[in-house]
């Protein structure tokens, strides 16, 4: 009893005790409700300062598709004031014709987010294209719509559309630039055939000195004529990026020393010590041999051009590591540091004017070096000391290249009773070229068409020599038509001499071809070369 009393004192101490913690603990709850309810008044504060001041005009509907809210840049773009259109149904600012497609598109954001392309009514009356971005809330239920401006969106496209056309309309330009710049190098060649035929033949005629002499500079003037041609052509594929070689494996020693053995005579002619030390002991590369020996060629060329007579020229190699590095150089009139910071941009010229060419060659080379695989470097201490240009390649096993429909002649050849049809539609180029072929007992049948020659027995013929731009058919539908009942040797004589050109007229037929202007004794060689047993029993 007396344990049961003493607990019945001690109840309201217990009581308050209890009353002040819950007092305390509520109090604490109260104070964590107070700061989450003023955390939630700040987010929902920050979310309306930045829904109020999106850029993007946006609106929030409720169920029934009226508008709850809508922010400063939807209010802008109606033209409105936000008190008068809240409570409305949207549909009232959407032109009469899109409301349909509008109902739908708000029926299907239930589903999921939906875009759909209105016109809205601004209080100008003039429809704005707009795309609704639109998106249903699932706790709540309300719909929020994000609005893009589509004019912008429209003018960005006719500026993509406009830039489309422009690039088509370049394309069409630079194709018919190509096309322009075949047959203007066609058209240059042709006239130089003739002339450069008899400035050839005549050159190894029986004549004097004198005569020889003449007959020689005017071959050099129109082969440099010819080489300027070509020059043009392979700038404007450097620069169009239209360049292009064929690789595989070969001595670049000989590449090398047949552009310099080609270019002997000038060098001799202005009493140059010419020293070749090609000692190399790795000197194969897989090259493009025609394009490098362009390269040499265009170095050598400038050495000579560029020394004063009685001075020398070189051409050496050595290896590094395994690098083929090979030395033209001189002791001209060299180059000062001004001139070599833009040594290969294209048109530069070292010397004056009046030495003539166009300022391509190095560029060109440079260019092709590095389709190679390969660099092109100069060097030069200064003016009046000469300069050094170094091709650097990488070397490779010296294996036989295999260059497929690329014949050329080895050295002079008889092409005596080799019968030969001629189909050249222009007249001067088809005297002369007939005229030399005959001198040198070949028996010629000439044709100025194609319908011409179709009308040529081929049974009498063992060799068919044609240009490729007839005046009534393209030369590479002849070929395909003549050698359909047979293949017979045949030679693509032509002003188109890109690498395209001889690939498309190899798989036509041809067997060989040569650009315009050539050397008549390169043809005579080729035909002899095509006709063997020909030539060898006539």
């Amino acid at each position: 009893m007396t344990s049961a009393r003493g607990s019945d004192k001690t109840s309201p101490a217990r009581d308050a005790a209890r009353a002040a913690g819950l007092e305390a603990a509520l109090g604490s709850a109260g104070d964590r409700l107070v700061a989450e309810g003023v955390a939630a008044e700040l987010v929902r504060d920050e979310f309306v300062e930045l829904y109020e001041h999106a850029p993007l005009p946006a609106l929030t509907l409720d169920a029934a598709y009226k508008i709850q809210r809508m922010n400063r840049a939807l209010v802008d773009l109606l033209e409105v004031k936000r008190e008068h259109c809240i409570g409305l149904d949207f549909a009232e600012f959407v032109r009469e014709e899109d409301r349909a497609r509008l109902a739908e598109h708000l029926s299907a954001a239930h589903l999921n987010a939906e875009r759909c392309r209105v016109h809205l009514l601004p209080s100008s009356g003039v429809p704005v294209p707009v795309e609704l971005w639109t998106n249903v809330l699932a706790r709540t239920g309300l719909v929020q719509v994000c609005v893009v401006d589509r004019r912008t969106q429209r003018s960005s496209e006719l500026d993509a559309d406009r830039l489309l056309e422009s690039e088509r309309l370049a394309r069409i330009e630079n194709a018919a630039k190509d096309t322009f710049i075949a047959m203007l190098s066609h058209e240059l060649r042709t006239p130089l055939t003739p002339a450069l035929a008899v400035a050839s033949h005549f050159r190894r005629g029986q004549f004097n000195e004198q005569v020889t002499r003449a007959f020689g500079l005017i071959e050099r003037n129109l082969l440099a004529e010819a080489r300027m041609i070509d020059d043009l052509l392979d700038m404007n594929r450097v620069l169009r990026g239209k360049m292009s070689v064929s690789c595989s494996p070969a001595s670049v020693h000989d590449v090398a020393r047949e552009a310099l053995e080609a270019l002997r005579p000038a060098a001799l002619a202005k009493d140059l010590r010419v020293d070749c030390e090609l000692l190399a002991d790795r000197h194969h590369a897989s090259v493009d041999p025609l394009r490098l020996r362009q390269v040499f060629a265009n170095l050598v060329r400038n050495a000579i051009k560029y020394t004063p007579e009685h001075g020398r020229i070189w051409i050496k190699s050595w290896n590094q590591g395994d690098r083929l590095a090979v030395e033209v150089g001189d002791d001209g009139i060299g180059i000062s540091a001004e001139e070599m910071q833009k040594l290969f941009a294209p048109f530069r010229q070292l010397g004056p004017r009046e030495w003539g060419g166009l300022g391509l060659g190095l560029a060109i080379s440079r260019s092709l070096l590095e389709l190679q695989g390969g660099a092109l470097t100069a060097h030069s201490p200064g003016k009046n000391l000469g300069s050094r240009f170094i091709v650097d390649l990488a070397t490779t096993a010296a294996l036989e290249p295999k260059r497929p429909g690329a014949l050329a002649p080895t050295g002079p050849r008889d092409a005596h009773g080799v019968r030969v049809l001629l189909v050249e539609d222009d007249v001067d180029s088809a005297e002369i070229i007939a005229q030399v072929l005959l001198t040198s007992g070949c028996r010629v049948r000439t044709a100025a068409s194609a319908h011409a020659a179709r009308a040529v027995d081929l049974g009498e013929i063992d060799v068919i020599v044609s240009d490729l731009g007839l005046p009534d058919a393209s030369g590479l539908e002849l070929i395909r038509e003549l050698q359909a009942n047979g293949h017979r040797p045949a030679i693509a004589l032509t002003g188109y001499g890109h690498e395209s050109d001889v690939r498309a007229a190899v798989e036509a037929g041809f067997d060989a071809h040569l650009t315009k202007p050539i050397d008549v004794q390169t043809l005579i060689d080729l035909i002899a070369l095509l006709t063997p047993r020909r030539a060898a029993t006539s």
